[in-house]
């Protein structure tokens, strides 16, 4: 994006709606059928490693359903984990990293519950987010 922002999305609640199937007809093959009735590979998992320059003030959004967690410089910051349908979670982190901004929707509502957290970053280094992500549940697939 112009902005120097980057995003990848694979939804169903998004402008144009699609799911998230990286290895279908690989590994163990099509284990279920999507809403639309057609056969996909429920069954996997990911890992996302970024490195970024310190700038203060980064705002990183997640959505999925299943699993998804967020590591930043080692320390657990967005926490999606279970079985459940699509859920939001996003961390904001401060100009120095303390009192950062951590928010995460629960499954079921609709409102987040945000909190503060100190993040570990290096104001003037290389600093690591590392998202994990695990398909378990055969109805949909966001990311």
């Amino acid at each position: 994006m112009p902005d120097g922002s980057f995003q990848f999305a694979a939804s169903l609640n998004s402008a144009e709606p699609q799911q998230f199937f990286p290895i279908n007809g690989q590994g163990f093959g099509n284990q279920g059928e999507d809403g639309a009735g057609d056969e996909q590979n429920f069954h996997f998992t990911s890992e996302v490693r970024q490195w970024f320059e310190f700038q203060g003030g980064e705002f990183l959004e997640f959505t999925g359903d299943d699993d998804v967690w967020v590591f930043v410089n080692g320390l657990l910051t967005v926490d999606l984990g279970g079985i459940h349908g699509e859920i939001a979670g996003s961390i904001e982190l401060s100009e120095d990293g303390e009192n950062s901004v951590v928010c995460h929707q629960e499954p079921g509502a609709v409102d987040l519950v945000c909190q503060d957290i100190d993040v570990p970053v290096f104001a003037d280094g290389v600093n690591e987010i590392v998202v994990f992500q695990a398909e378990r549940h055969v109805t949909q697939s966001n990311y």
